[in-house]
């Protein structure tokens, strides 16, 4: 038997001989994304919801979400996190269910809405940024004059790919209210109640709200800070139990960039699905790879 005959033999076999694969790791290899930088337009988001609303309504659709995806992709706004906007009318809600996925909520328009997650109600307002940790009873409702409008962030693509990916519809519509408001707040915040006791797990999340009031303030107080070269000013939504990432998949920040002031460093990063939000009479650039983009007053953007 040649070697090339064993060869063929293995390939009959389902097998892999791994010694016709090409050695890459004799030296330094640079990974290499499957795909680049892309960015959606606010606007057309938003009149896709509006036109949205005219047809789907949630009771019957279950979401009316309209997802991010990438043209390079088969699934997903990045190879691993699934980005999108959803829109509630006046008046309706959002049935609860629960999933493996975990999920953040930001809000960008509306008010009078609430995500109830666990039997909590977590009030929505431009700039909240919401969590609901995986397999959470979740619902989402309505009871403003305004439509509410936020962006769905969570982990689909990954879970896709390790086939874990599953559903659960609540039995009811709606979820029955079981902790008054900031209960989680309250319990997680840096003064807790002595009967609360710390989970021992630090994969453990409780739905969390980090309201724009926080965030705003947080901000202010670092405009005359010197900021990142690389990042500027750069802020995480850090884990009120662990202190650690948002949650165990997905890593949330807020970033700023004052007037007149650019990235002094060329860097790269991990995967991100950024929303880029600024007044509009400016008009920041990002440079990814040979790429320019040019924000206008809000788009999404995914890179490698």
């Amino acid at each position: 038997m040649s070697l090339e005959e064993l060869n063929q033999k293995l390939k009959q076999q389902h097998l892999i001989d791994y010694w016709t694969i090409p050695n890459t790791s004799t030296g330094f290899r640079e990974p290499e994304a499957n795909y680049g930088p892309f960015l959606w337009k606010w606007n057309e988001i938003r009149a896709a919801l509006d036109d949205a609303a005219r047809f789907v309504r949630p009771e019957e659709a279950f979401r009316r979400f309209i997802g991010y995806q990438h043209p390079e992709l088969k699934l997903g706004t990045a190879h691993t996190l699934l980005l999108g906007a959803q829109m509630v009318r006046p008046g309706e809600f959002a049935p609860a269910h629960r999933h493996t996925m975990g999920a953040i909520r930001f809000v960008v328009e509306g008010r009078g809405a609430a995500t109830v997650v666990k039997g909590e109600p977590l009030p929505m307002e431009p700039g909240d940024l919401i969590t609901t940790p995986s397999w959470t009873w979740h619902d989402h409702k309505n009871t403003g004059d305004t439509p509410i409008i936020w962006l769905d962030g969570a982990d689909g693509p990954m879970l896709h790919y390790f086939q874990a990916g599953f559903a659960h519809p609540l039995h009811e519509a709606q979820q029955p209210l079981t902790k008054p408001l900031d209960w989680c707040r309250k319990t997680y915040g840096i003064l807790r109640p002595h009967s609360i006791s710390t989970p021992t797990s630090n994969l453990y999340r409780p739905p969390y709200r980090y309201s724009s009031q926080d965030t705003k303030k947080a901000l202010a107080s670092m405009i005359e800070a010197p900021g990142d070269p690389y990042d500027g000013i750069l802020l995480r939504y850090s884990d009120p139990v662990s202190g650690g990432a948002t949650l165990p998949t997905m890593n949330c920040e807020v970033q700023m960039f004052r007037p007149g002031v650019a990235s002094s460093h060329i860097h790269r990063r991990l995967s991100r699905v950024s929303r880029q939000r600024h007044d509009l009479d400016r008009r920041p650039e990002i440079c990814m790879g040979t790429r320019r983009f040019v924000c206008r007053a809000a788009v999404e953007l995914a890179r490698p």
